[in-house]
């Protein structure tokens, strides 16, 4: 993922792996970091290149007396000996070698170059740690984006399945009532009856084919809009008191085709009605009838 105004920092790895960037370039460089897998890359192959460089030079400790011996020559004098230069006496016998102003400065260049290394080397590790860091950052946002993109392909998957087992449930219930529907109609004791049109309603027409071991198959059609909160309803219209077959469900051409069960009462069958009743059904008809018909006459035995 390469970050924004990258061609902005072209160059600035290996500058700051060497801390060659001020202070704002340098804050500028490591938000940007943060955002950019290549630039961390770059740094971190640039980074093992500036630590060798620093450290190809050999760091030397220069002895406990060099002190005393470049101020005596400097200025002429004897100097007063400080811890340091007590700390190790000089071995007896051994003279003390004269310093000149060329060695003396010398070594001083090698401590101030010394100091500047060990600087160097302070700021290649603050360096690697913020890459490391930065590199972090972008590693974790990445894992953060592949984890949503996981996230939502498994949402995916999950709805995918839920639908397929919805169609699949769905098709062994509709495979369920073509059975059903089959078996009433090929039962060999299934009666058809005919209804017809009322008044209200002439041109509906409509039709049972009722099975008393297996069921009833209902179909009609032609039937008017219903008005709002209304529903049909169908009767087995038995004495004393008629009793609800069930609602009917409407297609947009007034057609409806449902399996209804027949109550374990009626063990043959009898006259059927249709109403136009308060939406949800009612106990018993109050509206209008729309269809009726009645079973035909049984046939005489051989």
């Amino acid at each position: 993922m390469t970050g924004p105004d990258h061609e902005k920092f072209v160059g600035y790895a290996s500058l700051y792996a060497v801390g060659a960037l001020n202070a704002p370039e340098r804050l500028e460089f490591e938000q940007h970091l943060e955002l950019c897998r290549p630039c961390v890359d770059e740094v971190m192959d640039v980074l093992p290149v500036a630590q060798g460089l620093a450290q190809a030079v050999p760091l030397r400790e220069p002895p406990v007396s060099l002190r005393t011996r470049v101020l005596e020559h400097v200025t002429g004098k004897k100097a007063p000996l400080t811890e340091t230069d007590t700390a190790r006496p000089a071995t007896a016998g051994s003279p003390v070698r004269p310093v000149s102003i060329d060695e003396a400065r010398g070594r001083r260049e090698e401590r101030a170059r010394g100091s500047r290394i060990g600087s160097i080397l302070f700021g290649l590790a603050a360096a690697a740690c913020l890459v490391a860091a930065a590199g972090l950052g972008w590693f974790a946002s990445d894992l953060l984006n592949r984890n949503r993109a996981l996230q939502q392909s498994l949402e995916a998957e999950v709805l995918r399945a839920n639908r397929a087992a919805l169609e699949t449930q769905t098709t062994r219930e509709a495979v369920t009532r073509a059975e059903a529907t089959v078996a009433i109609l090929t039962a060999p004791d299934v009666v058809v009856i005919a209804l017809a049109g009322q008044p209200v309603a002439p041109q509906a027409t409509g039709r049972a084919f009722w099975s008393p071991s297996r069921g009833l198959v209902f179909t009609a059609a032609n039937l008017p809009a219903l008005p709002a909160n209304r529903v049909y309803q169908l009767w087995f219209v038995t004495p004393p008191n008629p009793i609800s077959a069930g609602l009917l469900s409407l297609d947009n051409q007034g057609r409806v085709a449902t399996t209804i069960p027949v109550p374990a009462n009626l063990t043959a069958p009898v006259t059927l009605a249709v109403t136009i009743e308060s939406a949800g059904g009612v106990p018993a008809p109050t509206g209008e009838m729309y269809l009726m018909g009645q079973p035909p006459a049984p046939r005489p035995a051989d």
